[in-house]
């Protein structure tokens, strides 16, 4: 039997063959192919990467016309197969290249050759097109190449998404969201309308999925005027759904719940869909957050990050509540992480209980090929802060420093990417920045003299232009010259590592860690220094005007839109209006954990200046299901403006960190932006006011 030749070996999927020129991908995907890629998404870490390709392949072969399942198994080879991947990709280019009038091989083609030869990858689409006037999927791909990074063009994407929109009428899932909110946000409602006629006849569970995306697009294009006549076209269809369904499982349930939320219903209601829920999945996802919410209500955090009695009695409470978890909610997987982790923490769990199980993760995914990048870090951060086996967490890191490597080249490599965001991937450091500490700090314990030529390089790479880099980038550099000996060296960039802080560390839930200080002192009286010196040695300098703020609070880099948004009561709010204020701007999502941590605290500065007419506290909401904005503000009871942002934001910014906050001055300028909830800070809502007022003041 003649051996298969090495092309086909590379490919494995000579399916293009089974269509005839011309022929381009179907819209949408089907029903049992979408459940077929949900369910091999969550079992992904029980199956090993030639498993899942043989099975991703075998329907390819049944549905060759679904560009979803094509697209997920071209990421697998990309991420899971480094070495290969070239050769893949030269195969599937040479297969378009062989097949010129086949949309389908063009566009597989395509979409292997995006982020590494873009130009070309536009090419082979726009040949697509043109053998396939109005080929709706490589229309999509186009759009989505025009819509952000270095090839953006917004006419283009628009002008391809219509094409697209055109062509599949009502196929709208999250990804061809995300791209029709920037690129074409007036074929929102055409494509709403399309999607409700469509799915009003399904009848197919996996569609039931959808409805909070059609959901969210009626709410984001209909006026607050029109949303209580939404609210009863919701509430039709949970009717019609639950007639359709009348045994629904979980993922049901819950889509059901979301629309009772965005239809008003009553907690009573809503308790009945949580304890449905828990009955038919018990060890679910969906299970899971319920129990959390439920036990959060019973067990408030400390209102102070300094209470260290408080936030011990907690994290115990915590650990029991996690101890119970990771055997019930069994398809949460991370929770045995999380048990692991904070066991250790708080002496609750030994060694040997905890390093074996962590060993076994790590095994598990390295035999079946899952990310793991994290569980290196997260293994190794564990036994090196309870001073464990360090030898362990060297190996780890070791490993962690070759997957970081391998995903910095990727992003790096990515010829979509602007070159301002490109410096600032290198600026950071990316996740070698993250694998390279991890090892230092073990290398430090266990005496290894030697980092690995790759590491040493990147280490010392040039200074970072940004300034939030610059603690880190020193601090990496102080650990390498100390684990070879150059000491001079490593306390001058010890100094420099603590100079650069623009913050240095708060108590945290009950802590405070300051390892870049703790060590820097270690090194500095282990050589002759004493302390009196090195509290002068370590003190940072007066800051000099026009230093950018302190702490998390980073300067924009474009200027504030001239936007027009209208609030949850219909009011329209422009930026122009708010001229003379000083104006606080939060983005936040109902979904977002750390909002609803931040909220209260806006709550409470809107109150103290809702009054004042030189000083605005406003919030934009990104949610894509509009509908759920009102209920949850009327159950928490918060009365700040609310603006509905969520094209503004996401057209302007593509995705984005929430919470975030916006300091914008009298004139309208935008001067600063923190992202994240600056939950260590013991005074946040005086710190805000002296934000404001120093805005309003000009100081």
């Amino acid at each position: 039997m003649a051996k298969p030749t090495a092309v086909r070996c590379l490919w494995m999927l000579p399916l293009l063959s089974q269509l005839s020129p011309g022929t381009g991908f179907e819209c949408g995907t089907p029903p049992e192919v979408r459940k077929f890629l949900r369910t091999s998404i969550e079992k992904s870490e029980l199956q090993t990467h030639a498993e899942r390709k043989r099975e991703v392949a075998g329907w390819i072969s049944r549905y060759p016309r679904v560009f979803e399942l094509r697209d997920y198994y071209l990421r697998m080879l990309r991420f899971r197969e480094w070495e290969k991947w070239p050769a893949l990709r030269a195969q599937m280019v040479q297969e378009a290249e062989a097949r010129p009038d086949d949309a389908i091989a063009l566009t597989v083609a395509a979409a292997a050759l995006r982020g590494s030869d873009t130009p070309r990858a536009i090419a082979l689409l726009e040949r697509a097109q043109t053998v396939q006037p109005g080929d709706p999927i490589s229309a999509l791909e186009l759009s989505r190449i025009y819509l952000t990074g270095k090839f953006a063009d917004k006419e283009k994407s628009r002008q391809y998404f219509e094409v697209y929109a055109k062509g599949c009428p009502g196929y709208v899932d999250r990804s061809v969201e995300q791209v029709m909110s920037k690129a074409a946000p007036l074929e929102t409602q055409t494509m709403a309308e399309a999607l409700r006629q469509r799915l009003e006849k399904s009848t197919e569970p996996e569609e039931v999925s959808l409805y909070p995306i059609l959901w969210g697009l009626e709410f984001r294009t209909r006026l607050p005027a029109e949303h209580p006549a939404l609210r009863k076209q919701v509430a039709a269809d949970l009717v019609r759904l639950k007639k359709t369904f009348p045994a629904p499982d979980a993922r049901i349930l819950a889509v059901l719940k979301t629309g009772a939320k965005q239809a008003g219903a009553a907690k009573e209601e809503l308790a009945l869909y949580d304890a449905r829920i828990q009955q038919l999945a018990p060890r679910s996802q969906e299970a899971y957050v319920l129990a959390r919410q439920a036990w959060e209500a019973q067990h408030k955090e400390p209102d102070k990050h300094d209470d260290v009695a408080g936030w011990m009695a907690w994290k115990k409470a915590y650990f029991e509540a996690l101890t119970d978890w990771k055997d019930r909610y069994t398809e949460v997987r991370w929770l045995r992480s999380s048990w692991l982790a904070l066991g250790a923490e708080l002496k609750l769990l030994r060694e040997e209980q905890v390093l074996p199980q962590l060993a076994k993760r790590i095994e598990d995914k390295e035999r079946n090929q899952s990310q793991y990048l994290w569980d290196y870090l997260e293994a190794a951060r564990v036994v090196l802060d309870n001073q464990w086996d360090a030898g362990r967490a060297l190996g780890w890191m070791e490993k962690a420093w070759r997957e970081a490597v391998r995903l910095d080249q990727y992003e790096l490599n990515d010829d979509t990417v602007s070159e301002g965001e490109r410096q600032l991937r290198l600026d950071s450091g990316g996740y070698r920045a993250l694998a390279a500490a991890g090892w230092l700090r073990a290398a430090l314990v266990t005496g290894e003299r030697k980092a690995p030529p790759d590491m040493r390089a990147f280490i010392e790479r040039p200074t970072p232009a940004g300034a939030s880099w610059l603690a880190g980038y020193y601090e990496s550099r102080a650990r390498l010259a100390a684990i070879e000996g150059r000491r001079a060296d490593a306390l001058t960039y010890f100094q420099q590592a603590l100079l650069a802080r623009r913050e240095p560390p708060r108590m945290y839930r009950g802590k405070l860690e300051d390892r870049l200080l703790e060590d820097a002192k270690a090194y500095f009286l282990a050589n002759g220094g004493s302390e009196t010196a090195f509290a002068l040695w370590s003190t940072p300098r007066p800051g000099k005007a026009g230093e950018p703020p302190e702490g998390r609070w980073e300067t924009p880099t474009k200027p504030l839109p001239a936007f027009e948004l209208t609030d949850l009561s219909g009011q329209t709010w422009k930026l122009k209006q708010l001229e003379g204020k000083a104006v606080l701007i939060n983005l936040w999502a109902t979904w977002c954990g750390p909002c609803r941590a931040e909220l209260p605290y806006i709550q409470k500065l809107y109150e103290q200046t809702k009054d004042r007419a030189d000083v605005q506290v406003l919030t934009f909401n990104i949610d894509e299901e509009v509908g759920l904005v009102e209920p949850y503000m009327r159950e928490h009871g918060f009365t700040f403006p609310v603006l509905l942002a969520y094209q503004l934001v996401h057209g302007f910014l593509g995705p984005i960190g929430i919470p975030q906050n916006w300091l914008v001055d009298p004139k309208g300028n935008w001067k600063a932006t923190q992202v994240g909830f600056d939950a260590a800070d013991p005074d946040w809502v005086n710190t805000m006011l002296r934000k404001l007022e120093s805005l309003r003041t000009g100081q």
